[in-house]
């Protein structure tokens, strides 16, 4: 079940101009821009009326679109509550699409890019004119939201204007939205008051008549600063002599804004301004949080004054119930709070933290917690924040556990496991390790199990299956199910590592325990995951009939709640990759393992990104785009060694042997210093499951460099490790690559028996990869087989599949022409039809005509199959 977001309903807030409001047709002009317009950024330093002049130029608006507005703070630096705002700003603009994106973000680092295309898709079906305000957009500075905001900005959908009003130039693409005319920018220079402008002003919102000169003096020295003269004509409404003020201002530095704050505070009754100053903690009120924080029965009173006074007072909804100060004129009052009554301060934010864990508000009341120094009760609020683990922002949590003392996690065992806890994922021991070693000396009985997880996930992270299965298994006595955050985490480590360490029955067992645990919780997250994960474990075993149903009915069910965006699926479409890629079906098995990388490109966790790189690699190599495989291969290597993820290290070292250039393997003495360096870690004990491959290269690396015995010997050692742990596609790829070797051996006879037994293994799932991997010299061997008479028509039918175009004597049905063989290489190249007659300065109908004579003679069913087939003939 996904958990309800937490939403400040005050953020979406769309101003309303003050009737008294200076009219600035000029400004609205500018900030409406050209027709194609996509962008607008309204850029200026505080206090020059930003927000206000957007609010005016929506309201003047002559096509009446619909508004999305949300208000940005440095709490919406966690990317899981700015999401959910920004989805809640947009509404009901997002059809379907909106309670699924929510969904989405029910996962602890989704994957932000796919969530901003889900967006951008659900924006540009719907074609009614749209106009999203981010105000206060300086306020983000994660690197996540930032990225998200300019994919957003480069893709938007016609109908659709994004406005970011802010301090500071963003990170966005405005060079090249500007050289497309996309882009309409308003800065300080345009924002500053015209004399005509200064004049209305001063005259209808503030009420003041100047003399010309005396206005133009203020504004020449305010250089048509908005704030700068609302604080100066705060001064003038009570100076005895306004020529005598405007020309000592006239003549003041660069305190002159400080003198004015000052000026704008002094002119208020002394209860008013202790009023101003003690509400300026907050970053919201009301007048009932302004009441039980000052004491005083006449909060509403106040600010409905403060409203009509003009005194930098911004209401937050429609109903002016919640309000906050303006940004310049808040510092100035915490200033001078803290200036005058340092400890009051602290008993304020003390207070508001209290009022808002009563009101069930906990990152508000962890936050004015810290600023008490009430540390203590700060790590209470943080250590109980479930809802701000439900709702998945996580880094707001990390965030409050970095603001504690380290004083707080030396006397504190639940604060190191809770930090533990949330840096699992980053997949790196150091930290967990620190946790740990905090942790223990001041631990109670009852951090028992949680001490015991943590223990759990170090050792999965080292590589060190065996013990990672222990503490989980101890940890799993005593943690109850309801502690669904740790029970969940700990359950799931526990099945990962059986599997990786060869114990699948037991895995299959605990990953249908852990399903069933997350399905009572209504936990959706990690139940994809196990579901995911559970698929590997059938791939692994070969039972790829349950593999496929498990791993689509899971996909069909989230990609019709949140899309196959969300990263928890991004193990399901991984799993799923591979199950097509074992039965022959390449181009969509790499189609699934790219979805998997882009839906869990959010996730920190470096062993999930690797994984699914690995599945790229092999299905990039296995089509011949080899460059894209040795590439994919140095960056998965440098994730696992920074993250010291060795058992990935070692297997990316076969990788990048197997496939180490644009060309293929490296040369004889290439192989054989791979052989010097891997061969030891390779044939000492038994390997964790990713070295297994490596086994079967080095077997057939003793082949390729005169080896036979050794490389026989080694292949029926893998075999019988594979069979011994259940693990039956490996078992077959072994049989396959052990038949070659007999062949090659001159022992044709026992060669064709063990290629049976291959084939007889794997023609109930449909097991295809490794008969196709082995290329020409299977494909050989295959037609001998053939020819000698299949055992049974089944087995036959099975082999017919894997060479369609042998014929009862090995040979093809119908020769290619050369122009049909030039077409098939084009293909084989990447290239479309268009950019094949491109190529070859022909008819696309042309390239049509030998596209499908060429699959004629081939007998195969596309242009996958039929490279393959090319690729097996040596043709390219």
């Amino acid at each position: 079940m996904t958990p309800a977001p937490s939403i400040l309903t005050t953020k979406l807030h769309l101003p309303r101009p003050d009737a008294r409001q200076v009219k600035r047709s000029r400004l609205s002009a500018l900030i409406q821009g050209g027709a194609d317009c996509r962008l607008t950024l309204v850029s200026a330093p505080p206090g020059f009326g930003k927000t206000s002049a957007v609010a005016a130029w929506i309201a003047s608006h002559p096509e009446a679109p619909h508004v999305a507005w949300l208000s940005l703070d440095e709490a919406d630096n966690d990317p899981v509550r700015f999401w959910n705002h920004f989805l809640a700003a947009l509404g009901g603009r997002l059809g379907d699409f909106k309670d699924r994106a929510f969904a989405f973000l029910d996962a602890p680092l989704p994957s932000y890019r796919a969530l901003v295309e889900g967006i951008l898709n659900a924006l540009a079906s719907d074609p009614q004119p749209l106009i999203l305000v981010l105000d206060d957009f300086h306020a983000l500075a994660h690197p996540a939201l930032l990225e998200g905001i300019a994919q957003l900005s480069e893709h938007l959908p016609d109908g659709m204007r994004l406005v970011l009003v802010t301090r500071a130039d963003p990170s966005v693409p405005l060079a090249r939205l500007r050289a497309q005319g996309k882009l309409s920018e308003v800065r300080a220079a345009d924002l500053r008051f015209t004399d005509s402008e200064a004049a209305d002003f001063l005259l209808a919102t503030m009420g003041l008549e100047l003399d010309p000169a005396d206005r133009a003096t203020l504004l020449r020295t305010t250089e048509g600063w908005i704030a700068g003269l609302q604080l100066a004509a705060l001064s003038l409404r009570r100076a005895p002599d306004p020529r005598a003020f405007i020309t000592a201002f006239a003549g003041t530095n660069r305190y002159v804004m400080d003198y004015l704050a000052e000026e704008a505070l002094s002119l208020q009754s002394e209860p008013l301004q202790r009023f101003l100053m003690e509400t300026s903690i907050l970053e919201r009120f009301d007048a009932v949080l302004c009441a039980a924080l000052t004491g005083r029965s006449d909060s509403q009173d106040l600010l409905e004054a403060l409203d009509q006074a003009n005194l930098f007072l911004v209401p937050l909804d429609e109903e002016r119930r919640w309000y906050r100060y303006h940004h310049l004129f808040a510092d100035m009052l915490r200033h001078h709070l803290q200036k005058r009554d340092p400890d009051r301060a602290q008993e304020l934010h003390a207070g508001a933290s209290r009022w808002f864990e009563a009101h069930g508000a906990s990152v508000e009341a962890i936050a004015h917690a810290l600023k008490a120094q009430d540390y203590d009760r700060a790590a209470d609020l943080v250590v109980s924040a479930e809802d701000v683990l439900r709702r998945g922002e996580v880094s707001t949590l990390v965030s409050a556990l970095k603001a504690l003392p380290e004083a707080c996690f030396d006397r504190r065992a639940d604060l190191n496991l809770l930090m533990a806890w949330v840096l699992f994922p980053s997949g790196q021991a150091e930290p967990l390790k620190r946790c740990l070693r905090r942790a223990e000396p001041v631990a109670v009985p009852g951090d028992a199990p949680r001490l015991l997880a943590v223990k759990s996930f170090v050792a999965r992270i080292e590589g060190d299956f065996p013990a990672a299965v222990a503490f989980a298994r101890d940890a799993l006595v005593d943690l109850a199910v309801e502690d669904w955050m740790w029970y969940t985490a700990v359950a799931l480590t526990m099945a990962s590592c059986l599997q990786l360490g060869d114990r699948l029955e037991e895995a299959e067992d605990a990953y249908d325990r852990a399903i069933a645990a997350c399905l009572r919780q209504g936990d959706s997250l990690f139940s994809v995951m196990a579901q995911g994960l559970k698929g590997a474990l059938l791939l692994d075993q070969g039972r790829l009939t349950e593999a496929h149903a498990l791993l689509s009915e899971t996909l069909r069910q989230v990609e019709a709640r949140t899309g196959r965006g969300w990263p928890p699926i991004s193990y399901v479409l991984s799993s799923l990759s591979g199950v097509m890629a074992l039965r022959g079906h390449l181009e969509e098995g790499l189609t699934l393992a790219e979805a998997g990388m882009a839906a869990g490109e959010g996730f920190v966790e470096p062993t999930v990104n690797s994984l699914h790189a690995l599945a790229a690699i092999r299905l990039r190599a296995r089509h011949g785009v080899l460059a894209e495989a040795a590439l994919l291969t140095e960056r998965a290597r440098e994730v696992a060694s920074r993250h010291r993820l060795t058992y990935l290290d070692g297997y990316l070292e076969v990788q990048r042997a197997l496939h180490g250039g644009t060309t293929g393997p490296a040369d004889r003495e290439a192989m054989l210093a791979w052989e010097r360096a891997m061969g030891p870690r390779l044939l000492e004990g038994p390997p964790h499951w990713p070295l297994r491959d490596g086994r079967r290269l080095l077997a057939k690396l003793r082949l390729a460099t005169e080896r036979p015995a050794d490389g026989i010997a080694l292949l029926e050692r893998v075999e019988a490790d594979a069979l011994r742990v259940g693990r039956m596609p490996l078992a077959i790829a072994a049989r396959a690559s052990l038949a070659l070797a007999l062949d090659a051996a001159g022992e044709r006879e026992r060669a064709l028996s063990v290629l049976e037994a291959a084939l007889s293994a794997a023609e109930p799932e449909g097991v295809l990869a490794p008969f196709l991997e082995e290329g020409e010299p299977m494909r050989r061997l295959l037609d001998v087989w053939l020819r000698r008479g299949a055992p049974t028509a089944v087995l036959g039918a099975f082999v017919k599949r894997l060479v369609p175009d042998a014929a009862d004597d090995g040979g093809l049905v119908e020769p290619l022409s050369a122009r049909e063989r030039e077409v098939l290489a084009l293909i084989a190249e990447g290239m479309s039809n268009q950019a094949i007659a491109d190529h070859l300065g022909i008819e696309l109908s042309t390239v049509k005509r030998h596209s499908s004579n060429l699959l004629g003679k081939l007998g195969a069913s596309n242009r996958t199959q039929a490279v393959a087939m090319g690729r097996r003939h040596g043709w390219f």
